[in-house]
């Protein structure tokens, strides 16, 4: 048979596909078993079948474009997370400056101290509300406009950061931040739904652990970039908090070429025809409708089921343990130290004896100690309880903890100890990433019915960003006031957590 012939013969398949509506009484599990579909003949079955099978294992480009543009996305997160690790000394003179300048005074330690604390958690508030907007902007928009709105608002941030020196503006640094933060809530959020929406079933996992990759990948970079070979200079460190400018504009170059989401075409939008040409165009194939028909089954499920909402969530006896075992993973994230790791490496580092030049270097080498951590968990995270990843992760973190207290505390007294801290933290991040890191982005799909989830992302989220404001704000002045006994706090809550997890509702983690 040409392909003159084969394309006349599948096209009244995509008309009858078309032509159904939610509420057919024939759909697709109601054809005859002998024959793939009633307007294909059962001669030209075969034929069919091998060519949408065929056309089904392809890779597209337009499913390429989607998951690189949507990767980019987290990638420009790490590089946002840590983009002021290094250049905090540029960042407290240029306040300083500033404000003298102006006219004002000298700002005193305590002031700039507050200052730059401030301007780094104040990352955490905006991508707190970003993280609460997403879902609803993305049912509003469509998956692919909110990408846009990631790009931009991304450009707009790193301009506004990038350019605060030439203005003479810190204010231009705080306002590019909080953006940047909203830019982070969305970019965070919109991979879970939209990579399961547009990928193959076999696919997602690996992506989505992939995005993860992207976010340290950016750390990583950032890192680099911030040597003092490069641009931890003087003259050139705004650009090193504006690069992630340069990610989210390649997003934008991408976006024409990016699908919008099938299922939000056809469940939000109740455009079959345009869900059907995104799937085509996502496989490669016509031969789309069983993904379809699936599409259908979904649509009908979500309208027999209601969602709870977050008050209904906090107030149902029935989710009460579930909820205080999300809420306490998430809290752990931040409160039991890795904030020392990942946004004031440098500054601790500095304290247990090395030059701010080394530090630098000795920051990145955490970095990709945490990626090799996490890429060696990929293979081990379906073998192991989920109970043992938190108090494995918890246990190492607060021992690490207490030996980095004791070498700040006693470094003046024996040169070797200076060495014992600097390993020390790096094994901080490593730790938090065998159990802490993950686990409550996997828990929230294991603790709650599909009703609930999504209330309980939205406060598992929100507890997240205020947990990232409370700590990223505290440390700072903290490590002034305390010096080498900064660690303390987070011993406590390690060993706090490690008891909670311990003892309350096992039967929860034990999966």
């Amino acid at each position: 048979m040409n392909g003159t012939t084969e394309k006349s013969e599948l096209e009244p398949v995509e008309k009858h596909l078309l032509g159904k509506t939610f509420d057919s009484h024939h759909d697709d599990k109601t054809w005859p078993a002998e024959s793939t579909h009633p307007l294909v003949s059962k001669g030209d079955e075969k034929q069919v079948s091998q060519e949408g099978n065929k056309k089904s294992g392809r890779t597209t480009w337009p499913l390429i474009a989607t998951v690189t543009c949507t990767l980019f996305g987290m990638s420009a997160t790490g590089i946002c997370k840590s983009a002021l690790n290094s250049p905090q000394n540029f960042i407290k003179s240029f306040m300083n400056e500033t404000a003298i300048s102006r006219g004002h005074d000298p700002l005193t330690h305590e002031q700039v101290t507050s200052l730059y604390a401030l301007l780094s958690a104040i990352l955490a508030l905006g991508s707190c509300v970003g993280s609460l907007l997403t879902q609803k902007v993305a049912d509003s928009i469509g998956r692919k406009l909110v990408l846009l709105v990631i790009g931009v608002l991304g450009v707009v941030s790193a301009l506004l950061m990038g350019l605060s020196v030439e203005a003479r503006s810190p204010e231009m640094l705080f306002v590019g931040r909080a953006i940047s933060g909203i830019t982070i809530g969305f970019s965070t959020s919109l991979p879970p739904f939209f990579m399961a929406e547009v990928l193959p079933r076999h696919l997602v996992g690996p992506v989505l652990m992939a995005s993860q990759m992207c976010s340290m990948m950016g750390s990583l970079a950032i890192a680099i970039l911030s040597f003092d070979e490069i641009f931890a200079t003087p003259e050139l460190w705004p650009t090193i908090v504006g690069v992630h400018g340069v990610v989210c504009f390649l997003m934008l170059v991408l976006l024409p070429w990016v699908v919008q989401s099938p299922s939000f075409l056809l469940l939000a939008k109740n455009n079959e025809k345009a869900a059907l040409t995104a799937l085509q165009k996502l496989r490669g194939t016509s031969y789309v409708h069983e993904e379809i028909s699936e599409l259908k089954e979904l649509a009908l499920s979500k309208s027999k089921k209601s969602k709870l909402t977050v008050i209904q969530l906090l107030r149902d006896r029935s989710q009460a343990r579930a909820c205080v075992v999300s809420i306490g993973s998430f809290i752990c994230w931040f409160f039991t130290g890795v904030v020392t790791v990942v946004f004031y490496s440098v500054i601790l580092l500095q304290s247990a004896g090395l030059s701010l030049r080394v530090s630098r270097y000795m920051s990145s080498a955490t970095i990709v100690l945490g990626i090799a951590v996490v890429v060696v968990l990929i293979f081990f995270i379906p073998r192991l309880k989920r109970r043992h990843m938190m108090l494995g992760g918890l246990a190492g973190m607060f021992l690490s903890e207490l030996v980095l207290t004791l070498a700040l505390v006693f470094r003046n007294q024996a040169d070797w100890l200076k060495y014992v801290g600097i390993v020390c933290v790096p094994l901080i991040g490593m730790f938090h990433a065998l159990g802490p890191a993950p686990l409550p982005w996997i828990l929230l799909p294991e603790l709650f019915d599909t009703e609930a989830r999504g209330a309980a992302s939205s406060v598992g989220v929100t507890t997240f960003y205020l947990s990232f404001f409370v700590v990223g704000y505290a440390f700072p002045p903290m490590q002034e006031a305390i010096g080498p006994y900064c660690i303390l706090p987070f011993m406590g809550m390690s060993a706090f957590f490690f008891v909670f997890f311990f003892f309350f509702n096992l039967k929860l983690l034990d999966a």
